[in-house]
């Protein structure tokens, strides 16, 4: 969506700088925001609110919503682990899916 350089593209040699080799993969100015991360999210949190609008007496709501949102944040550590996110990349598709997913 932006053309935000993934963390990976930062040269280890000199911090800060762009090395030019990564920046020519497709894939590299795609960071912003983490689209893994929102897609879980979407998913998560809609069957979660599908399922306790179906189900509004249910007694395990608090676990439906507590993996509703371990999902996507899990997904998301593992994508600044992998060092294709920054946190705010994957904060970002969080609130993104989670808004789409609650609509």
């Amino acid at each position: 969506m932006f053309k935000r350089p993934r963390p990976y593209a930062f040269s280890r040699i000199l911090p800060g700088m762009i090395s030019e080799q990564i920046l020519l993969k497709k894939n590299t100015l795609r960071s912003f925001f983490s689209g893994h991360t929102s897609i879980v999210a979407c998913n998560s949190f809609m069957a979660a609110k599908m399922l306790t609008d179906f189900y509004p007496e249910s007694k395990v709501k608090p676990i439906i919503w507590t993996t509703a949102t371990l999902l996507p944040a899990i997904t998301g550590y593992l994508r600044v682990k992998a060092g294709k996110h920054f946190i705010t990349d994957v904060l970002a598709g969080l609130a993104a899916g989670a808004a789409v997913g609650l609509l």
